[in-house]
């Protein structure tokens, strides 16, 4: 079976800095690599459909496609239409044996099993469209005078609509690919002026995942999932997403939101550089050097900062004054005075509040003085992972640098007047993150909030421990019984430099 990709740049410019929907073009190149190397692992060739300048960069950045083949600019006929998914279709048309078309967004972290792959067709899932994204689009398409094809109306006529998701797609059955194809094509030409005038980007999933779904059911062909169900919402809030750099399992597909998610972009950079730390380097390298500005700061590459997101000393003041409800005229000097004043006891309220705020300071002050340091705990911590078994029998420890405070109730109910008061001290935890040079606070309650009080009376323990100590700390029986659940929690804690390893 051929293992096939497409990546079609439409900038006009340099691709290396066509961003593909990612927050920073970096990170498109960085998924790209990482879908590429992991299908290389699996399958041992890959072959890349590109145009030209996409060729050159793929090369020049020594991401390891087997075959690279070079597809012509046939979408400058399509400027202005929005037809992003275009391409793929095109390299559907390409094949004459059976295929697997892997988006590059999609991660495939475990091999997809020989049954699945000889299936007569398979995708990713069936979307059930109950954001009715798919009903609105045609809509709107059809009284701007667009035309579907028949084989859909079955579709149109359910009271939601279902596709085949292409974050993964291909079959045995190359006939039906054709026909398929030939459909699409058939629609674009059909509704050449529509498509142009409305340049709706949702139009996309009709021709590509609708056409494939409801063609399939009619002439019923037999369609292989990765996950299957018949009601896995357009939301796609059913996708168990774990964005911890630790060795994965199963897929992860970076669409729509997920796409422009810092976690999921850092998540990226640091997967890759753990399975191919040299590829990774020349890709930020690379970027770095022709004039790119990185959202997320690199220091095995670059010492110096490249973003910021610590907050002004006149932001600080602002945020200062509304956390504290304070909303008279006051100077910056006349703050302090305003909250240690003689009327105001230690154990105040104000006074308590006003600790928190410091306590947050603080810990960006601590932030901009050690940054590489932490980076490189946390480099650390992230190695941890990829170490058989030590996550299960290595000494765990809470780091001294991690601020956090017990909230009490009446903390609490002025901070978050809308939530119920857990039946223990939830804390309040400020995680510094060097990679974005930013402070997050950081609310836990239940597993969370007692993880960290256990640790706090211990000087260390194993993930094991920690398991069983929550288990029977906890009244809640769900969380009694589910020890994966509470694993993830130490594993977040790994990541964000709350907890550190002992090697």
């Amino acid at each position: 079976m051929n293992i096939i990709q497409t990546f079609y740049s439409y900038t006009d410019g340099d691709p290396l800095f066509d961003n593909a929907g990612f927050l920073s073009a970096e990170f498109n190149w960085l998924s790209i690599a990482l879908s590429c190397v992991l299908l290389k692992q699996h399958f041992g060739k890959v072959t890349l459909y590109c145009n030209h300048k996409v060729r050159i960069l793929v090369e020049e950045l020594h991401i390891p496609y087997t075959n690279i083949v070079e597809i012509p600019d046939f979408m400058e006929n399509y400027e202005g239409y929005n037809l992003w998914a275009l391409p793929k279709v095109y390299t559907y048309s390409m094949q004459r044996e059976p295929f697997l078309h892997v988006d590059c967004d999609w991660f495939m972290f475990e091999k997809l099993s020989d049954d699945f792959l000889s299936s007569d067709l398979f995708a990713q899932n069936i979307e059930y469209d109950d954001q009715f994204y798919n009903r609105k689009c045609i809509e709107r398409f059809i009284h701007a005078g667009g035309v579907v094809p028949q084989c859909v109306n079955a579709e149109l006529s359910a009271p939601i609509c279902r596709v085949a998701n292409a974050g993964i797609l291909g079959g045995n059955d190359i006939d039906f690919i054709k026909r398929y194809v030939n459909q699409v094509y058939s629609f674009i030409k059909k509704n050449d002026r529509v498509l142009k005038v409305t340049k709706d980007g949702f139009i996309n999933s009709f021709y590509e995942q609708m056409f494939f779904y409801s063609m399939a059911r009619e002439e019923n062909k037999s369609v292989n999932y990765c996950t299957r169900g018949d009601k896995l919402s357009t939301k796609f809030d059913w996708l168990d997403v774990d964005f911890t750099c630790k060795p994965k399992y199963g897929y992860m597909h970076l669409l729509a939101s997920l796409k422009r998610s810092i976690n999921a972009q850092i998540f990226v950079s640091q997967y890759l550089r753990n399975i191919a730390p040299d590829l990774y380097k020349n890709i930020i390298q690379t970027y770095i050097n022709r004039g790119g500005h990185t959202i997320i700061n690199y220091f095995d590459i670059c010492s110096d900062l490249c973003i910021n997101n610590l907050r002004t000393n006149d932001l600080i003041f602002s945020e200062t004054k509304k956390y504290l409800n304070i909303y008279i005229p006051i100077s910056k000097e006349g703050l302090d005075s305003y909250i240690t004043k003689s009327n105001y006891k230690e154990d105040n309220l104000l006074s308590k509040i006003f600790c928190i705020d410091l306590m947050r300071y603080n810990a960006e002050k601590s932030l901009v003085e050690n940054y590489q340091e932490i980076c490189s705990v946390n480099d650390k911590n992230i190695t941890f992972f990829w170490k058989e078994n030590l996550l299960k029998k290595n000494k765990l420890k809470l780091n001294n640098q991690f601020s956090f405070i017990e909230l009490s109730q009446d903390i609490y109910k002025y901070l978050f007047p809308n939530y119920h008061f857990p039946f223990r001290n939830p804390i309040m935890a400020f995680l510094k993150d060097p990679l974005i040079l930013k402070v997050k606070d950081v609310l836990l309650r239940g597993i969370g909030a007692e993880i960290i009080r256990y640790m706090w009376t211990v000087s260390e323990a194993t993930a094991p421990q920690i398991i069983s100590h929550i288990q029977l700390e906890l009244k809640d029986d769900d969380v009694r019984s589910d020890s994966e659940l509470i694993m993830k929690y130490i594993i977040s804690f790994i990541t964000n430099n709350v907890l550190l390893c002992d090697e």
